[in-house]
């Protein structure tokens, strides 16, 4: 993004979708999105709790370092508290869904504890307070981020069903084929 410029907020989640792609042009969140995207309504499932857990993170992480590390001359310990503090958020929707929608929980509640101990959701609560002034623009970026790696998780659940039906050599099948397949996705996405 380019700092300094006053951005629209479809700019804003424009670009986190397709060119900052958190997995696709960054690399990070390569665990969920393996483990994750074996078929597509799993993905479609953690797609949407990233949705909520990343957008509230990039809320939470924003005002807790503008309204309190910021006025308090805390920078330096950002990266103590803001870990502790988004696996609290993380913890609190765990038990939210646990012990106030069992339905919820049952469905969603098992990728909770995957983004609970993932970089993707301190990486996104870093890259917004570099790259946004505002509140809404916060939470536009954490929706954008979060919109792009369900859309990468859901493309990718795609391709690994495709390829349980190909014809693959032995030696290239399972982590391998996976991973070249990723490679292909992200020179694809690269081209944004």
């Amino acid at each position: 993004m380019i700092m300094g410029v006053e951005q629209s907020a479809s700019v804003v989640f424009l670009s986190a979708v397709l060119v900052n792609n958190l997995v696709l042009e960054s690399q990070l969140a390569l665990c969920p999105l393996l483990a994750g995207s074996r078929k597509i309504d799993v993905a479609v499932g953690l797609g949407l709790v990233s949705a909520v857990v990343m957008t509230s993170a990039a809320l939470i992480g924003y005002l807790l370092y503008h309204y309190l590390l910021v006025p308090f001359e805390l920078i330096s310990l950002k990266l103590i508290i803001l870990p502790f503090v988004l696996i609290l958020l993380l913890q609190s929707l765990y038990w939210l869904l646990k012990n106030k929608s069992s339905d919820l929980f049952e469905r969603y509640g098992i990728f909770l504890p995957l983004l609970m101990l993932n970089c993707s959701v301190l990486s996104v609560v870093l890259l917004t307070l570099e790259s946004v002034k505002s509140i809404w623009m916060a939470c536009v970026f954490g929706l954008g981020i979060s919109v792009g790696f369900g859309l990468a998780l859901i493309l990718f659940a795609g391709l690994r069903e495709r390829l349980e039906l190909a014809d693959i050599p032995e030696w290239s099948q399972g982590i391998p084929i996976n991973l070249i397949s990723l490679g292909i996705l992200s020179m694809a996405f690269s081209g944004f």
